[in-house]
C-alpha cells in the first residue's frame, strides 16, 4: 500500500543524514520509504539515486548499482526520451558507477541512446565517462576521441583545463581519473550536481 506523503517524509529524513554522514540512518529510512513511494511520482527515480549514494558510501556497490538501474529505468519511463535532461543524468551515474567497478562495456550500452542526441549543456559529462570506458577497455583511438569531445563541449575554460590534464595521464594530449561531475567528501561520499540536487517533494 502506497503513502506518498509519508514516503516523501521520510525521504526528506533520509537525505538530511545522508548529508550529515549518518548513512546508516540514511539507508534505513531510503529503505522503508522505497516501498510507500508512489511508483508514478516525479520524485521516485531520485530516492532511489540518492539510495545510491549512500549504499555506495557504505560500502555496498552491488546494491547501489541496483538502486542506480532503478533510477535510470524509472526515469526513462516518465519522461519518454532517451534524450530528456533527468535521463541523461540518470544514466550518466549509472555508466559513472559501472565504469569505476569495472564493467565499462555495460557503461557504454546505458549511454548509447542518449549519446545519439545528448542535451549540449551536459554532453560533457556523457563523453568524459565515454571515454573512461574506452580506456578502461583499452581502446585508445576511441578514448581520445570521446575526451576530445569532452573538451570541445565542457562548459568553461576552467573544466576544459581540468579534464585537460585528468586525460593527460593517458600518455597522450587526453587522459583519465576521477568523473570531475561528482564532487566527493573526504570520506569519499558522492554529491550530485546542482542539476540532480535533491529538491522537496
Amino acid at each position: 500500500m502506497t503513502n506518498q506523503r509519508l514516503a516523501s517524509k521520510l525521504a526528506r529524513a533520509a537525505f538530511d543524514h545522508w548529508q550529515a554522514g549518518r548513512l546508516v540512518d540514511s539507508a534505513a529510512l531510503y529503505a522503508e520509504a522505497l516501498p510507500l513511494a508512489d511508483p508514478e511520482h516525479y520524485g521516485l527515480p531520485e530516492y532511489h539515486s540518492e539510495y545510491a549514494c549512500v549504499l555506495e558510501a557504505l560500502g555496498r556497490a552491488a546494491d547501489a548499482l541496483v538502486q542506480l538501474e532503478r533510477a535510470a529505468a524509472l526515469q526513462r519511463l516518465q519522461d519518454g526520451s532517451d534524450t530528456a535532461l533527468a535521463t541523461v543524468l540518470a544514466r550518466y551515474f549509472l555508466a559513472d558507477h559501472l565504469v569505476r567497478h569495472n564493467e565499462p562495456e555495460r557503461a557504454l550500452a546505458g549511454i548509447a541512446s542518449s549519446l545519439a542526441s545528448p542535451p549540449g549543456r551536459i554532453e560533457w559529462m556523457l563523453r568524459s565517462v565515454e571515454a573512461e570506458a574506452f580506456a578502461a577497455l583499452e581502446r585508445p583511438s576511441q578514448a581520445q576521441s570521446a575526451a576530445a569531445r569532452a573538451l570541445k563541449t565542457s562548459p568553461s575554460e576552467a573544466k576544459r583545463q581540468e579534464l585537460a590534464q585528468r586525460f593527460a595521464a593517458w600518455g597522450s594530449t587526453v587522459a583519465r581519473s576521477p568523473n570531475p561531475s561528482i564532487e566527493r567528501t573526504s570520506s569519499g561520499k558522492r554529491r550530485l550536481p546542482p542539476a540532480a540536487a535533491h529538491v522537496e517533494r
